[in-house]
């Protein structure tokens, strides 16, 4: 998966290249020059992958929402073409959602107990990052470019370790019953990791030369740096148990805003 990764990165950007031999462009709205720039990307992320008996508690999940944010230097090595190197944080979320009937409890409860009544049933995973790429720009207008970027970044948590939590049933005569335990890992055993990302989008460029650039950026993981296991004791039924994974892939709107560089 990883070779295949690589390879349709490599793909991408002699597409580029390809197109940019062949094509007839209007005059270009940008000097040769060097540029810095900050992106924040908003995301959503794939769902959370659950092995185990998912038909018993109704056991599924749903796309979760991430947040990247980069600090980036453009070089403009050729005209309308640039090499980007970034650096910055990177942080999404996974979840895990279920549904238990109350009579699947000792005693039962008032009523069915499900993952809604928490703000969350997952953790959060916030990695560090250092990415390059290579864009390429069709100029439209003036003030108007198109652009495609391929590349790859690598991805290193600053925490060591795991996160136990638990949900627990809490009776009106005091009782209370742990029936929820989960394990998360959260930084992929300590080891770094690769990420592969393409976008595509528009640029404006104001008076000032400065540009905004709205893209859109497919990114994907091979590796899922977020692991974890769940093991439900409710009293009654069987305990159930588990394991989840989440990837951190994510389709994301790239918002960025780019200024000359005086070197």
């Amino acid at each position: 998966m990883l070779k295949a990764a690589i390879k349709l990165t490599l793909l991408i950007a002699l597409g580029i290249t390809g197109y940019a031999q062949k094509s007839v462009e209007p005059d270009h709205n940008l000097k040769p020059r060097n540029n810095w720039g900050v992106s924040i990307i908003p995301s959503m992320t794939t769902k959370t992958e659950i092995d185990g008996d998912k038909n018993k508690y109704n056991l599924h999940s749903h796309p979760g929402f991430g947040l990247e944010g980069l600090f980036q230097y453009h070089y403009n090595f050729r005209e309308n073409y640039s090499l980007i190197f970034g650096i910055g944080l990177n942080i999404f979320e996974s979840n895990f959602d279920y549904y238990i009937p109350k009579n699947m409890f000792d005693p039962p409860t008032d009523s069915d107990i499900s993952s809604d009544r928490y703000l969350s049933s997952g953790v959060q995973t916030g990695s560090g990052k250092v990415q390059a790429e290579l864009l390429r720009r069709w100029p439209h207008s003036k003030v108007h470019n198109w652009n495609m970027t391929a590349g790859l970044s690598l991805l290193f948590t600053f925490e060591a370790g795991g996160l136990t939590t638990w949900h627990q049933l809490d009776y009106p005569n005091g009782q209370t019953i742990q029936y929820l335990t989960f394990y998360h890992s959260y930084n992929n055993n300590g080891n770094p990791w690769f990420n592969f990302h393409i976008s595509g989008g528009h640029e404006w460029v104001l008076r000032s030369k400065n540009i905004w650039q709205l893209n859109v950026k497919l990114n994907y993981s091979p590796i899922n740096p977020s692991t974890g296991t769940y093991i439900f004791t409710t009293g009654v039924q069987p305990d159930l148990s588990g394991t989840l994974r989440t990837s951190g892939s994510y389709i994301g709107l790239s918002i960025a805003y780019l200024f000359p560089s005086l070197l």
